[in-house]
Protein backbone atom coordinates (compact mmCIF):
# COMPACT_ATOMS: atom_id res chain seq x y z
CA UNK A 1 0.00 0.00 0.00
CA UNK A 2 3.44 2.10 0.80
CA UNK A 3 3.67 2.05 -3.45
CA UNK A 4 0.05 3.15 -3.81
CA UNK A 5 -0.31 5.76 -1.55
CA UNK A 6 3.39 7.50 -2.57
CA UNK A 7 2.47 7.09 -6.22
CA UNK A 8 -0.89 8.55 -5.98
CA UNK A 9 0.93 11.52 -3.93
CA UNK A 10 3.92 11.89 -6.34
CA UNK A 11 1.50 12.01 -9.59
CA UNK A 12 -0.87 15.20 -8.13
CA UNK A 13 2.44 16.82 -7.00
CA UNK A 14 3.71 16.43 -10.52
CA UNK A 15 0.03 16.50 -12.39
CA UNK A 16 -1.36 19.71 -10.74
CA UNK A 17 1.83 22.05 -11.59
CA UNK A 18 1.01 20.94 -15.18
CA UNK A 19 -2.19 21.38 -14.92
CA UNK A 20 -1.58 25.20 -14.04
CA UNK A 21 1.19 25.88 -16.07
CA UNK A 22 -0.36 24.44 -19.28
CA UNK A 23 -4.33 26.10 -18.55
CA UNK A 24 -2.23 29.41 -18.24
CA UNK A 25 -1.30 29.29 -21.50
CA UNK A 26 -4.26 28.29 -22.59
CA UNK A 27 -3.16 24.81 -23.91
CA UNK A 28 -4.63 22.71 -21.11
CA UNK A 29 -5.53 20.15 -23.77
CA UNK A 30 -1.86 19.11 -24.08
CA UNK A 31 -2.00 17.35 -20.63
CA UNK A 32 -4.09 14.72 -22.38
CA UNK A 33 -1.23 13.56 -24.21
CA UNK A 34 0.40 12.69 -21.37
CA UNK A 35 -2.73 10.95 -18.93
CA UNK A 36 -3.16 9.40 -22.55
CA UNK A 37 0.90 7.49 -22.65
CA UNK A 38 -0.41 6.89 -18.93
CA UNK A 39 -3.77 5.81 -18.74
CA UNK A 40 -3.73 3.93 -22.43
CA UNK A 41 -0.19 3.26 -22.69
CA UNK A 42 0.52 2.15 -19.38
CA UNK A 43 -2.22 0.75 -18.69
CA UNK A 44 -2.15 -1.59 -21.37
CA UNK A 45 1.72 -2.10 -20.82
CA UNK A 46 0.91 -4.84 -17.82
CA UNK A 47 -1.59 -7.26 -19.73
CA UNK A 48 -0.49 -6.71 -23.38
CA UNK A 49 3.15 -8.29 -21.18
CA UNK A 50 1.56 -10.48 -19.89
CA UNK A 51 0.17 -12.29 -23.06
CA UNK A 52 2.80 -11.69 -25.56
CA UNK A 53 5.97 -10.47 -23.76
CA UNK A 54 8.98 -12.55 -24.81
CA UNK A 55 11.52 -10.83 -24.09
CA UNK A 56 11.55 -9.28 -20.61
CA UNK A 57 13.81 -6.94 -18.28
CA UNK A 58 13.85 -5.83 -14.42
CA UNK A 59 13.01 -2.92 -12.35
CA UNK A 60 13.32 -2.47 -8.82
CA UNK A 61 10.44 -1.02 -6.45
CA UNK A 62 11.05 1.87 -3.75
CA UNK A 63 11.75 1.04 -0.13
CA UNK A 64 12.68 -2.50 -1.54
CA UNK A 65 15.48 -4.92 -3.33
CA UNK A 66 13.16 -6.81 -4.73
CA UNK A 67 12.85 -7.21 -8.64
CA UNK A 68 9.99 -6.90 -10.70
CA UNK A 69 9.74 -7.94 -14.38
CA UNK A 70 8.28 -5.85 -17.24
CA UNK A 71 8.10 -6.81 -21.12
CA UNK A 72 9.48 -4.83 -24.44
CA UNK A 73 6.16 -5.79 -25.81
CA UNK A 74 4.38 -3.92 -22.64
CA UNK A 75 6.74 -0.81 -22.78
CA UNK A 76 6.01 -0.42 -26.33
CA UNK A 77 2.24 -0.23 -25.74
CA UNK A 78 3.49 3.35 -24.27
CA UNK A 79 5.44 4.37 -26.87
CA UNK A 80 2.61 3.46 -29.78
CA UNK A 81 0.06 5.29 -27.32
CA UNK A 82 2.02 8.47 -26.99
CA UNK A 83 2.29 8.88 -30.93
CA UNK A 84 -1.14 8.45 -31.41
CA UNK A 85 -1.94 10.58 -28.60
CA UNK A 86 0.22 13.00 -30.26
CA UNK A 87 -1.25 12.65 -33.28
CA UNK A 88 -4.79 13.56 -32.21
CA UNK A 89 -3.73 16.46 -30.74
CA UNK A 90 -1.53 17.66 -33.53
CA UNK A 91 -3.57 21.00 -34.18
CA UNK A 92 -2.05 22.09 -31.21
CA UNK A 93 1.70 22.05 -32.83
CA UNK A 94 3.29 23.50 -35.85
CA UNK A 95 4.78 21.57 -38.40
CA UNK A 96 8.44 21.92 -36.39
CA UNK A 97 7.02 21.31 -32.82
CA UNK A 98 4.90 18.25 -33.80
CA UNK A 99 8.28 16.32 -35.78
CA UNK A 100 9.92 16.96 -32.58
CA UNK A 101 7.34 15.69 -30.52
CA UNK A 102 6.85 12.54 -32.49
CA UNK A 103 10.79 12.17 -32.15
CA UNK A 104 11.67 12.68 -28.66
CA UNK A 105 8.04 12.29 -26.26
CA UNK A 106 7.20 9.10 -27.22
CA UNK A 107 10.87 7.77 -26.51
CA UNK A 108 11.57 9.86 -23.24
CA UNK A 109 7.72 8.70 -21.58
CA UNK A 110 8.35 5.10 -22.62
CA UNK A 111 12.58 5.41 -21.05
CA UNK A 112 10.64 6.55 -17.29
CA UNK A 113 7.80 3.69 -17.37
CA UNK A 114 10.44 1.64 -18.39
CA UNK A 115 12.98 2.81 -15.55
CA UNK A 116 11.16 4.14 -13.15
CA UNK A 117 10.70 1.86 -10.33
CA UNK A 118 7.72 -0.41 -9.95
CA UNK A 119 4.29 1.39 -9.13
CA UNK A 120 5.96 4.69 -9.72
CA UNK A 121 5.89 5.03 -13.29
CA UNK A 122 2.81 7.17 -13.24
CA UNK A 123 4.38 10.68 -11.70
CA UNK A 124 7.54 9.75 -13.87
CA UNK A 125 5.85 9.44 -17.03
CA UNK A 126 3.80 13.00 -16.16
CA UNK A 127 7.18 15.00 -15.22
CA UNK A 128 8.85 13.66 -18.64
CA UNK A 129 5.89 14.20 -20.96
CA UNK A 130 5.51 17.34 -19.02
CA UNK A 131 9.03 19.11 -19.03
CA UNK A 132 9.67 17.69 -23.28
CA UNK A 133 6.11 19.59 -23.86
CA UNK A 134 7.30 22.84 -21.69
CA UNK A 135 9.94 22.52 -23.60
CA UNK A 136 8.82 22.12 -27.33
CA UNK A 137 6.61 25.14 -26.94
CA UNK A 138 9.10 27.09 -25.02
CA UNK A 139 12.24 27.06 -27.57
CA UNK A 140 10.39 25.78 -30.72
Amino acid sequence: MTWLYTQFIASYLVLIPLLVYFESREMLPLVMIIIIANGVGDGLAEPVGIKFGKKKYTTYALFTQQRYVRSYIGSACVLISTVIAILAFHQFFNATQLVVALLVMPILITLAEAFSPHTWDSPLIYASGGVSLIGIFHYL
